[in-house]
């Protein structure tokens, strides 16, 4: 008898299951870099592959679905070289952060969003500023790696984009100028 009620038990278990909801796949996990970092950057000077590039590297590369980059190559300026950020103002630490462009953002924010996978809880992207990286700085240069947001997400693309690793400590940036809402 406990063993027909055994049984009994898993075909009610396995019926139950069977009117489930298949569960979504995300494909995030296997998606492939859509192209490779910049090989030539003008006004900067490649830095080879070792501890101080890796981690910088490291820092940049994001995995799948987490945003960041997918390829990247580690540079410095041996020039003057001027970078974009929107940014949430509502958010102390926003204006100086990891993120930026060789482009100033333009267009729709939604276009933006999809090309360098920012998530809308991650910031409001309200207003835009324009610095110069500073001498020295060893910044990387990448591609676009997928994001998984809460109400969305973004997939590996072409688009690139510049890790400058700012902290409250260090900030690697100057000569910033507003350049208002957006």
């Amino acid at each position: 008898m406990h063993k027909k009620s055994l049984t009994l038990l898993a075909l009610l278990f396995i019926a139950g299951c069977a009117n489930q909801a298949p569960l979504r796949e995300v494909s995030l996990a296997v998606t492939a870099c859509a192209a490779d970092a910049p090989v030539v950057l003008d006004g900067a000077v490649e830095i080879p592959k070792g501890h101080r590039a890796n981690t910088v590297r490291n820092m940049a590369e994001g995995e799948p679905g987490a945003g960041g980059m997918c390829n990247s190559k580690v540079f410095y300026p041996d020039s003057t070289i001027e970078v974009y950020r929107a940014y949430d103002t509502a958010s102390r630490h926003s204006k100086f952060g990891r993120w930026w462009s060789f482009e100033k953002p333009a267009g729709e924010k939604a276009s933006y969003r999809e090309a360098n996978a920012i998530c809308p809880e991650w910031s409001k992207l309200d207003a835009v500023v324009m610095c110069r990286i500073k001498p020295g700085t060893y910044f990387a240069v990448g591609t676009t790696q997928s994001a998984q947001c809460e109400t969305q997400q973004y997939g590996t693309n072409a688009a690139v984009q510049v890790y400058i690793p700012n902290s409250e400590d260090a900030l690697l940036v100057e000569d910033c100028q507003p350049l208002g809402a957006w």
